[in-house]
């Protein structure tokens, strides 16, 4: 199975954001949050008037009121959920933004500086003025030191908390979700299992976290446990209706499973509550290409780049359609743009990979799926694409190394257990090939491909009883409707020196061409089984309107044989008249005549045979049809005279 063409990351406020998501999702509730905490008179304020020194954090713990209390940590939360929704520390400044203009007492401003680290130990106010006036740089980081970062804040929190407060379970479920988060920022199957166990125990803690929620469906959709990772969204949803990142989510793996309508419905449900959500316009335009429809697929990945110019997935998503419209020099331009912005991206030289692979330029894509290994030692399909390059370079033992590394990481996937099966099989390591189909069957009973496979090994090894019994399966699994593979197992037999009764016995299952009955009628022609022999050639020739020489001639001989003299040599005769300059069909009409004890008339042909160039000695000399006339005379004379 090969990364799908169009396949993106389901959507994290944490991972993916989008700018214009965390205006219209976070900063309303920050504005609400602002617009209660507004509603004490400021002499109530724990902080006193503003020129008033910021008192020790536990005294500002300890004489919060409940209702204040909880605003604070819903300050803090927003503010570090806010600071790691982009790569970089801007995130967070449209939220001191806000503050600021909210009149929020710029103490509290100070307690939340203290709690960050990084760019935001500068001067606030000179952040956000630097924020307003559009220069402050991108400060990238890795995503996971970001979410241990707030890990750790959970963690200073909890200790100012005794675990008898009822916030103190609330912390503990938070910093379990950072540290689960900081998990899936892998494909390491083993590291995102970790997670799913640390988010769970969040949601033990605090079952109505639809962030949490949501990153478990991510990290059940990783390992490819679709079902729960549906509920899980679901229950995203229930719990906040109006955040787009689990519609999206959800619409994903409804994408990936071919449900194009619910995929469909889902998006735009996404879209409803941010219209330039640019991973929803994206899916849209993955479901098009999933459909053929390109030039819709590409619409809407421009659509995408129009609300976000530097959006590399819908950079890497042209590149794909263009791709498979043949427009490769396009399809590279995308792809080109899209490693002058990241060019850590392992995603991009897959991508790369794919068109060089596609244009048979092999060493090339060899090239780039190494370097997306490189950047990412867990991208199986990098490995497997990889190995099916030095496939089809015949490099049999890269191939196999290759492979190996993907089924280390992905151990059920059925197309890679069949084609490494094939790759032993042409390494002649039949051992190894024939274990790697039996997995196979073993994960998926009814896998005819396996099943054939493994008839086709057997074949080679010249084991036809084990042939058969894996052949006999694959035609249990295909269905009646698949033909093609039913055939392929017909002309195995017939051309490789198996049982002529088992091929014809495929050939009845799957002919559908003149030319597979012509191939079965003959079979049974060479077991002598005349009668079924006729029928088939019967059907070729009517199909031809009788013009098909080599059906007229197979109904001769079989007539001939079934003892029927008028019809042989009428089907003979007109064999002759279809191909008169060929001295066979002469020699054909002799031996019918001869067959019947014509031999006058079997002497005559046998003449026009002879001057129209028949000149196989042998034939003449040994076949026995020719017994009746061998004796005479005239025969004799023939034969001097032209041999």
């Amino acid at each position: 199975q090969k990364v799908p063409a169009d396949a993106s990351t389901p959507q994290d406020p944490i991972v993916q954001g989008e700018r214009t998501t965390i205006i219209s999702h976070v900063l309303p509730e920050m504005v609400a949050i602002i617009d209660e905490y507004n509603e004490f008179p400021a002499e109530d304020s724990v902080f006193g008037p503003a020129p008033a020194p910021v008192p020790p954090e536990d005294d500002i713990l300890s004489s919060l009121q409940e209702r204040q209390r909880e605003l604070y940590d819903d300050f803090i939360y927003a503010l570090i959920v806010g600071n790691l929704i982009y790569e970089d520390d801007a995130a967070a400044y449209p939220i001191f933004q806000q503050l600021i203009e909210q009149n929020v007492d710029n103490e509290i401003l100070r307690l939340m500086k203290r709690k960050l680290s990084g760019a935001l130990q500068n001067s606030t106010q000179t952040v956000i003025n630097d924020y307003v006036n559009g220069i402050i740089p991108k400060v990238k980081k890795e995503q996971r030191e970001y979410f241990m970062l707030a890990s750790n804040e959970m963690e200073l929190l909890m200790e100012l908390r005794d675990e008898s407060d009822p916030f103190y379970n609330s912390y503990s479920a938070r910093k379990l979700f950072f540290q689960g988060r900081s998990k899936l920022i892998t494909r390491n199957k083993d590291e995102i299992r970790k997670a799913i166990e640390l988010l769970k125990y969040s949601l033990q803690l605090e079952p109505s976290m639809a962030y949490t929620h949501n990153a478990v469906g991510i990290a059940l959709g990783k390992i490819g446990r679709n079902d729960e990772a549906i509920t899980h969204y679901l229950n995203a949803i229930q719990l906040a209706p109006i955040w787009a990142f689990p519609y999206a989510n959800l619409a994903l793996i409804y994408k990936n499973r071919g449900e194009f309508e619910k995929a469909t419905e889902y998006f735009e449900k996404a879209l409803s509550i941010d219209s330039t959500y640019t991973s929803a316009v994206i899916g849209l335009g993955s479901i098009a290409s999933e459909q053929y429809d390109y030039q819709v697929a590409i619409n809407y990945y421009n659509r995408a780049l129009d609300y976000e110019p530097e959006n590399i997935h819908a950079m890497v998503a042209l590149g794909t359609a263009y791709r498979k419209l043949a427009q490769f020099e396009t399809a590279m331009s995308f792809y080109t743009k899209a490693l002058l912005i990241d060019d850590n991206s392992p995603e991009i030289y897959y991508r790369i990979a794919e068109l060089h692979n596609h244009r048979g330029r092999l060493e090339e894509a060899i090239k780039y799926f190494k370097i997306a290994i490189e950047k990412d030692k867990y991208f199986s399909h990098a490995y497997y694409s990889l190995g099916l390059a030095y496939s089809d370079l015949q490099h049999y033992e890269s191939a196999a190394k290759y492979i190996e590394k993907y089924l280390e990481m992905e151990p059920h996937d059925l197309k890679a257990l069949r084609d490494i099966g094939w790759v032993y099989v042409y390494q002649q390591n039949f051992e190894l090939a024939e274990l790697n189909y039996k997995m196979a069957i073993a994960i998926d009973s009814t896998d005819f491909e396996a099943y054939f496979g493994l008839g086709c090994l057997y074949m080679d090894l010249r084991q036809l009883d084990e042939a058969k019994k894996y052949f006999d399966q694959t035609i249990i699994n295909i269905g009646p409707d698949n033909r093609l593979l039913i055939l392929n197992l017909a002309h195995i037999y017939y051309n490789g020196g198996g049982d002529l009764e088992i091929a014809a016995t495929y050939f009845e299952k799957g002919p559908t061409l003149y030319t597979e009955v012509l191939t079965l009628a003959t079979i049974y022609f060479t077991l002598e089984n005349y009668s079924e022999a006729l029928i088939n050639f019967e059907w070729v020739a009517s199909f031809h309107n009788y013009r098909h020489l080599k059906p007229v001639i197979g109904m001769g001989l079989c007539y001939m044989y079934l003892g029927k003299f008028n019809e042989s040599e009428d089907f003979l005769k007109r064999a002759i008249k279809l191909n008169k300059r060929n001295p066979v069909r002469y020699f054909d009409l002799a031996a019918c005549y001869s067959y019947f004890d014509q031999n006058k008339k079997a002497i005559k042909m046998l003449k026009r045979a002879l001057r129209k160039g028949f000149d196989d000695y042998t034939i003449i000399n040994t076949d026995p049809l020719l017994d009746n006339i061998r004796e005479e005379e005239k025969f004799k004379k023939l034969v001097k005279k032209y041999f």
